[in-house]
C-alpha cells in the first residue's frame, strides 16, 4: 500500500512493503520504487499511469517487483487517481498484491496442457497409422499377407489403446484427488493373489521382460483392490520404462513392521539422484536421464500412488541412486488392524 502526490512523489509506504523491499521509506520515496520493477515492465507501467492520469480511471497491471533477496515476485499493481470536486487529481493511492503462487499455478497448468497434448497425440497418431495399415491389408485380403503382420499390428493397437486409457484414468483420478472426492473401500484382500494377477497381465503386455516375485508374506491386508492394482501397475510400469537397458524387475512381498505388509519393486535402470527423491511424488514431475532425455508420461503416477497409499494409512519409500536402479516400496495394514471399513477422505 502506498500514497503519492500529484507529481508522483510518494508520501506513504506501509511496513509490509518496506519489509518486502528491504529499503527505507526515504530510499523508496526517491524513486527506489521504480528500481524494484522488472525492466521489461517499466515502459508499460509508465504508459498506463499516463492514461490513468488523463482519464481518471485506475490503472491495473500484473508486474514483477524485486524483493529483499533480489528475486522478482509477481504482483497485481493498482494505481488509483483520487480526484477533487473539479475532477483534478488530488493524490494517488497504490496497492500491490502478491500473486506469485497464482502465476506459478498458471504456468504449471500451461505446461500441463502442453504435455497433455503431446502425450495424448502420440498414441492416437500411432493408432491411426496402424488402422490405416490394416485397412490396406484388408484391401489385399485375397493376396497372401506377410506372416504375422495382421496379428502384430492388432497387438500394437491393443497396447496403444491401453496406454491411452491409462492416461485418461490418471487424469480422472487426479481431478478426483484435487476435489477431495476419492473413495477408498477397504476390504480383506489377498495381497499375493492380487500381485500375481497384475504381474500376469503386465507379462503379457511386456513379453520380453522377466518379472520375478519373492512371496515372503502370506496374509491378508485391508485394501481397495482396484486402487492397489493401480499402484502396482504404476510401480512395475515405471520399473520397465526407466530401465531401458534391463529386462528384469524384482518384486518382494514381506512384513515390514508390526501390523504392516510391504511390497517393493526393484528395477536396474537409470536411478534417481537422492536430492530428487522427494520431487518424484510431486504433480507433473518427470524423471530426466543424464543424457537430458525426458521420459514420456504426465508425471502424475507417483503423485496418485502416494495419495492412494496415504488413504490406506500406509506410506511409500524410495531407495535409489544414479546408475544403480531404484526400489519403490509401499506398505498396507494387515487385516484386523484398527483401520475403518471405508474411507472417504
Amino acid at each position: 500500500m502506498s500514497n503519492a502526490g500529484v507529481n508522483g512523489e510518494v508520501t506513504f509506504f506501509n511496513q509490509q512493503w518496506l519489509d518486502f523491499s528491504g529499503m527505507s521509506f526515504e530510499d523508496l520515496r526517491d524513486f527506489g520504487y521504480h528500481h524494484m520493477m522488472h525492466p521489461e515492465e517499466i515502459p508499460e507501467f509508465l504508459e498506463g499511469l499516463k492514461i490513468s492520469a488523463a482519464t481518471g480511471i485506475p490503472f491495473e497491471m500484473e508486474m514483477r517487483f524485486r524483493n529483499i533477496h533480489g528475486k522478482y515476485i509477481w504482483h497485481l499493481n493498482i494505481a488509483s487517481p483520487i480526484l477533487d470536486e473539479q475532477g483534478q487529481i488530488r493524490m494517488w493511492v497504490g496497492s500491490t498484491t502478491d500473486i506469485q503462487k497464482l502465476k506459478e499455478e498458471e504456468q504449471r497448468k500451461g505446461d500441463f496442457v502442453s504435455m497433455l497434448s503431446h502425450e495424448l497425440k502420440t498414441p492416437v497418431t500411432s493408432i491411426k497409422g496402424y488402422v490405416q495399415l490394416l485397412l490396406k491389408l484388408a484391401d489385399k485380403e485375397e493376396e497372401e499377407l506377410p506372416p504375422g503382420k495382421l496379428k502384430s499390428s492388432l497387438f500394437r493397437i491393443d497396447k496403444l489403446v491401453l496406454q491411452l486409457t491409462n492416461l485418461i484414468y490418471d487424469m480422472l483420478d487426479l481431478t478426483r484427488i484435487e476435489a477431495d472426492q476419492v473413495k477408498i473401500k477397504l476390504e480383506p484382500l489377498d495381497l499375493n493373489e492380487l500381485i500375481t494377477e497384475v504381474t500376469d497381465d503386465l507379462r503379457f503386455i511386456n513379453p520380453k521382460h522377466q518379472i520375478n516375485i519373492d512371496y515372503q508374506f502370506h496374509g491378508v491386508v485391508n485394501a481397495d483392490s482396484n486402487k492397489i492394482s493401480q499402484v502396482l501397475i504404476n510401480f512395475i510400469s515405471n520399473a520397465i520404462k526407466y530401465a531401458p537397458k534391463s529386462d528384469v524387475v524384482d518384486i518382494r512381498v514381506f512384513e515390514a513392521e508390526a501390523g504392516m505388509a510391504a511390497v517393493s519393486v526393484r528395477d536396474y535402470g537409470i536411478g534417481i539422484d537422492e536430492k530428487e527423491h522427494h520431487k518424484v511424488f510431486e504433480r507433473f514431475y518427470r524423471v530426466e536421464e543424464q543424457s537430458n532425455k525426458i521420459f514420456s508420461g504426465f508425471g502424475i503416477g507417483l503423485f496418485l500412488a502416494q495419495s492412494i497409499i496415504s488413504r490406506h494409512h500406509g506410506k511409500i519409500t524410495i531407495d535409489s541412486e544414479i546408475g544403480k536402479g531404484s526400489v519403490f516400496t509401499f506398505t498396507l495394514p494387515i487385516v484386523n488392524s484398527s483401520v475403518s471399513k471405508e474411507e472417504g477422505n
